[in-house]
């Protein structure tokens, strides 16, 4: 039950029309407020598929911090 508190629920896609796939993905806290700041990162308008590429950067990063610990 802490773990569902601690995420986001986020719906995240790639590809379009036929080929477009929508992964709905539970986040971690941790990793919804780093793939924000790599966001806030990027110039101008971000791509269903860049924000998709950003949220799986984000994960992995945090995942690999959490594995440190």
């Amino acid at each position: 039950m802490q773990e569902e508190k601690n995420s986001h629920h986020v719906v995240l896609e790639s590809g379009e029309g036929e080929d477009q796939l929508r992964f709905h993905v539970g986040v971690s806290d941790e990793a919804y407020q780093r793939a924000i700041e790599l966001m806030d990162l990027e110039e101008g308008t971000i791509s269903h598929d860049r924000r998709t590429d950003l949220f799986f950067q984000a994960m992995k990063e945090t995942s690999k911090e959490n594995r440190e610990k």
